[in-house]
């Protein structure tokens, strides 16, 4: 899929080119959508290239001891009225 990416600023450009002859502007008129639409694209180049070689850094982590955790206490098994509903033992 990446690979097609070199086709978002050719759509881009040509929506735009397509927007200024409608409305009747000149390309030098709309020079200035072509520059967004060019630094918009390397944008998006930049974020996926570093994305692509972000994996290869790894970040050193410091050591840190596992904690341990206490199992949850048990509680004494309940009466059995509290299970029956019924308080004659």
């Amino acid at each position: 899929m990446t690979r097609y990416f070199f086709i978002i600023p050719l759509l881009l450009s040509l929506f735009w080119l397509l927007y200024l002859r409608i409305n009747g502007w000149s390309i030098k008129q709309g020079y200035k959508g072509f520059i967004y639409i060019a630094v918009f694209s390397a944008v998006i180049a930049a974020f996926y290239t570093t994305m692509m070689l972000l994996p290869g850094v790894k970040p050193k982590l410091t050591e840190r001891p596992q904690q341990q955790l206490n199992p949850v206490p048990r509680l004494h098994s309940a009466p059995s009225h509290a299970l029956t509903g019924s308080f004659a033992d």
